[in-house]
């Protein structure tokens, strides 16, 4: 029996609050690592696809699951993370930043 493997809801959150903002490691490298052992580990004929949990930030509002956390690819103006670096990376095997 065949089977097919996705990967749903990814979210990376890195929490360290004693850190300033410019201290803090971001999840680029751990976005690409996942994609990376996803495509190293799962067969392709098996592979189903990759799903993040929220493409922006959580809002800062009552009742929003990780309220105010910058869980997505994209900050909510809609500008790409260094995260969304680390998943395309991942996705396409090589740095795309390299590219021209």
């Amino acid at each position: 029996m065949k089977h097919i493997i996705k990967l749903v809801s990814i979210c990376i959150l890195i929490t360290i609050t004693m850190l300033s903002c410019e201290d803090k490691p971001d999840n680029t490298e751990l976005y690409q690592f996942v994609v990376d052992k996803y495509f190293e580990l799962i067969p392709s004929n098996q592979r189903y696809g990759i799903t993040v949990w929220r493409p922006f930030d959580s809002p800062d509002t009552q009742g929003a699951w990780r309220r105010n956390q910058p869980i997505g690819l994209w900050k909510r103006d809609f500008s790409r993370k260094h995260a969304y670096g680390g998943f395309a990376n991942g996705l396409a095997g090589r740095d795309i930043s390299k590219d021209e």
